[in-house]
C-alpha cells in the first residue's frame, strides 16, 4: 500500500506526456539532495513551502526519487 508496483506507468496527461512539476521545483529537489537532504526532507520542505505536486496531491518520498530519476536520465 502506498508504492506503486514497477510495473504501473507513470501519470501521464491526455495527450500522453508524463506529468511533471516546474523546472524550478525539480532544481529546488536537486539542490536540497545535494545539500544532503532525504526524500523524506524534501518532502517536510515542499510541504513547509506549500508547493503542491502538479496535480494539487501530496509529496511522497518515493515521487521525488521517481521525479529526479527520471530529470536525470533525460538530461544524459
Amino acid at each position: 500500500m502506498g508504492t506503486r508496483p514497477a510495473s504501473t506507468p507513470a501519470k501521464r496527461e491526455q495527450n500522453g506526456n508524463l506529468v511533471q512539476p516546474a523546472p524550478q521545483v525539480i532544481e529546488l529537489m536537486r539542490q536540497y539532495r545535494a545539500e544532503g537532504k532525504t526524500y523524506r526532507d524534501i518532502v517536510a520542505q515542499l510541504d513547509a513551502l506549500q508547493i503542491q505536486t502538479p496535480r494539487g496531491c501530496k509529496w511522497h518520498p518515493q515521487t521525488i526519487h521517481e521525479i529526479l530519476n527520471r530529470s536525470q536520465q533525460e538530461q544524459t
